[in-house]
């Protein structure tokens, strides 16, 4: 930029004039001690103090009384630029684009099982509501939940996450995710993603996902059998990777076989859990969460 776009042919450049056309970079404790009379309109904070961050982008109100940031925390309570816009109206024009799908209650869930299986809301006083898959005590006997109604799209990113408990890491199989097998069923190609434990795999959550031609999975390195109630999440990238991470501190990214096109089914989050002995195994969900979007042409 020359200083031709800056002022005038012939102008007067005052101190007062090159502070109304200057970026100042200094401390936080240095901008913030500049008075309003200095018409100082943007500064760049060098670092922490003066009540400023760090490369943090301020500029003068119009009434030179206060720093405002460039980049402000939107509440989006009004229609106003500065708030994000009106978050109703940001739903209201993402209503048919995003799901939000929340599984807390058995009533949640469309109940797939055997006769001697159960899927239940499980409460004890003094301790948080969960739903309890409860497999019964006859081997290969099985209790699934299929979660929602409209399609999920593969074509976008994915958020599930999930508080869980399992009674057991042998003589077990479960699986819970997105687009994932029900427990009695044998494992296929179809797409998905999700967590699964069995036997085969030994003890440790094995993270799954299938791009519709080959299905692999990857050991999370936690084992089933915590003791106690869990906290496992999956992000999903369509076609690159699918992120795992859990409230014990573990992380591991695949990035083998995932999905990048077309849809799940009108159940996308399925969680199951069969016993293949005549113990019965139990899996404890608290919540499931998944954010994606709407694949479902239907739904408007």
């Amino acid at each position: 930029m020359s200083l031709a776009s800056l002022y005038q042919a012939e102008e007067t450049v005052s101190p007062a004039k090159a502070d109304s056309k200057s970026v100042v970079s200094g401390t936080g404790t240095y901008i913030s001690s500049i008075p309003s009379t200095y018409e100082v309109p943007i500064a760049r904070i060098l670092d922490d103090s003066g009540g400023f961050s760090r490369d943090q982008i301020v500029y003068r109100s119009a009434d030179l009384t206060q720093w405002l940031d460039f980049m402000p925390t939107h509440l989006h309570n009004t229609s106003q630029a500065s708030s994000g816009g009106k978050l109703l109206d940001i739903e209201g024009a993402n209503s048919a684009l995003l799901m939000r799908i929340k599984l807390h209650r058995a009533n949640d869930y469309y109940i797939d099982k055997t006769s001697g299986a159960s899927v239940v809301d499980n409460f004890t006083a003094g301790s948080l509501l969960n739903v309890k898959f409860d497999t019964g005590s006859v081997a290969n006997d099985y209790a699934n939940g299929l979660g929602e109604g409209v399609k999920a799209d593969w074509t976008q990113m994915m958020y599930f996450s999930t508080k869980l408990q399992l009674s057991h890491n042998v003589d077990i199989l479960w699986r819970h995710g997105v687009g994932m097998e029900r427990a009695q069923s044998t494992s296929d190609n179809s797409k998905k993603i999700g967590l699964e434990g069995c036997a085969g795999d030994g003890t440790n959550i094995q993270i799954v996902s299938s791009d519709g031609i080959t299905r692999t999975k990857t050991s999370s390195g936690s084992n089933m059998a915590q003791g106690q109630a869990r906290g496992y999440r999956l992000v999903y990238t369509p076609a690159t990777s699918l992120v795992y991470t859990d409230s014990l501190g573990g992380a591991i990214t695949k990035s083998t076989n995932i999905p990048s096109n077309g849809a799940t089914l009108d159940y996308p989050v399925v969680s199951g859990v069969k016993t293949t002995n005549t113990t019965p195994k139990q899996m404890y969900i608290w919540m499931t969460k998944l954010m994606a979007g709407i694949g479902d042409p239907d739904f408007a």
